[in-house]
């Protein structure tokens, strides 16, 4: 059986004056948050066969978080501009 797992990003930094909601990235919470989520997946044996990610700043760096936690080649993170809207 096929299993889908969504993530949503971490925790992000507060969107300064001018900045554009694309390219927020993540708060510091949220850079030790991932890496612990992941960790939690790998614990449960819940390995990535493809990573499809957004490819706004903070998801993509939640992405590439995960795949470095979960053995994962980050080259083949897979963007996809359609999931942001």
């Amino acid at each position: 059986m096929k299993t889908l797992c969504i993530i949503r990003h971490a925790k992000t930094e507060v969107q300064a004056m001018g900045q554009r909601d694309f390219d927020r990235e993540l708060a510091k919470r949220g850079l030790s948050d991932a890496p612990q989520m992941a960790k939690k997946l790998k614990e449960i044996d819940l390995l990535p066969d493809k990573i499809v990610s957004s490819p706004a700043a903070r998801a993509l760096a939640t992405a590439q978080l995960f795949a470095d936690k979960l053995k994962y080649p980050p080259s083949k993170i897979e963007q996809n501009s359609l999931i942001y809207a």
